[in-house]
């Protein structure tokens, strides 16, 4: 049952904020030496959740006549414009619209709604391997800036106290010192960087791809680094305003 979102306010088809969740599916496969086989299964998808707050009673109207014409969760062939971009091949995912309405103003509206492809419209990525890319600016990141590093032991602990361990990281073709992981967080993206790290994570797949990242603190260069996640979700908080967390691990 194909058709198009109905509009509210302004002509809009969403308020913000709204998430925005790009979705590949690999498959990782983690050696003890931590070598990595990764594999590519699915193109990328994408998943909405679109809050709509005081809305009047003609457009919630709108809504409840398209989710009913949709039989809920059922058709999977309508669209919904973000922006520039329409996406297609849409479905809810509930089979329930709950709208609700508070005393303090009457005759308006709230709901949410869920939706997800359920194909991929031809989207393709480009080529993995480009270094982490800079924000205009020139960093790399926005505080708050976590590193973490991390090693891998076996362990045995006795029960009346001692504890016999073995170290993977040992050197040889092991590693020979912890590696490094990084969650940066951009709580106020403009477009254009927004754009510049979509395009990275669409290009390397989520987790398929390795690249070089330039740790801000001492300005280290990484050369074997993958991003830690297979799901990007982007929060547009306003007009040239967004905001997304991602982590990045170094492999070995």
């Amino acid at each position: 049952m194909p058709g198009t979102l109905p509009t509210v306010r302004g002509g809009v088809q969403a308020l913000t904020p709204v998430t925005r969740r790009v979705e590949f599916l690999t498959d990782v496969a983690i050696a003890l030496n931590a070598t990595e086989q990764r594999f590519k299964r699915r193109p990328p998808l994408t998943r909405f959740i679109l809050p709509y707050t005081k809305v009047n009673a003609t457009e919630t109207a709108a809504f409840k006549t398209f989710f009913e014409s949709r039989l809920g969760s059922f058709a999977t062939t309508w669209s919904f414009t973000l922006g520039a971009t329409t996406y297609d091949a849409l479905t809810f995912e509930d089979d329930t619209f709950t709208a609700r309405e508070d005393a303090a103003t009457p005759t308006l509206y709230s709901f949410t709604l869920k939706a997800r492809q359920t194909a991929n419209p031809g989207q393709t990525a480009g080529a993995a391997g480009a270094a982490f890319p800079a924000l205009a600016c020139g960093a790399r990141a926005m505080l708050p800036y976590v590193q973490t590093r991390r090693f891998a032991t076996l362990l045995n602990d006795n029960p009346i106290g001692p504890r016999y361990t073995w170290a993977w990281f040992i050197g040889g073709s092991f590693p020979s010192q912890a590696l490094r992981g990084w969650e940066l967080s951009y709580p106020v993206l403009s477009d254009a960087d927004l754009a510049t790290r979509e395009t990275h994570f669409r290009d390397n797949w989520g987790r398929w791809g390795g690249f070089s990242f330039t740790d801000d603190d001492d300005t280290t260069v990484y050369p074997n680094c993958r991003y830690d996640a297979d799901s990007l979700e982007i929060i547009h908080t306003a007009p040239n305003q967004s905001s997304l967390t991602l982590r990045i691990m170094e492999t070995h």
